[in-house]
């Protein structure tokens, strides 16, 4: 992927996953009934990443146990969506390409067996706590 495409994707999916939260914040009625999984819509069953808006709101209200039971990846949703537009616009500001390279190194490692093997282990491991606790 090249450096521009790669940019324009991830700060278009951090503003949409702001504009998100923002929605779920301002409106957290309408945003109990809403269910955007497409996976989950089509199939009846929770993707990995199920609950991942519900975990982001409640470490915004600072409640960490319900969160990691909502689903643990919302600590890298939120951590993403804090740090990521701050790089994009150090990076494009000061036409830089720290996260290019940033990126283009973790993909290198992400590539290695040793390093996939566990993090495919573990986001395999959320989706049966997903499922069980959306089934149970």
């Amino acid at each position: 992927m090249n450096k521009k495409r790669l940019y324009l994707l991830v700060t278009s999916i951090t503003v949409v996953g702001c504009l998100y939260v923002l929605f779920n914040v301002a409106n957290p009625e309408k945003a109990q009934t809403l269910d955007v999984c497409l996976f989950k819509n089509v199939t009846g069953i929770p993707c990995p990443s199920c609950g991942s808006t519900h975990s982001v709101l409640n470490l915004l209200q600072l409640d960490w146990k319900r969160a990691i039971d909502d689903n643990p990846l919302g600590f890298v949703v939120l951590a993403g969506l804090l740090v990521l537009p701050f790089w994009m616009i150090y990076d494009i500001a000061g036409k830089k390409s720290t996260f290019f390279n940033f990126y283009t190194r973790a993909e290198f490692y992400a590539r290695r067996r040793w390093v996939a093997i566990p993090h495919i282990a573990l986001l395999v491991a959320n989706w049966m706590w997903n499922i069980y606790k959306y089934t149970a």
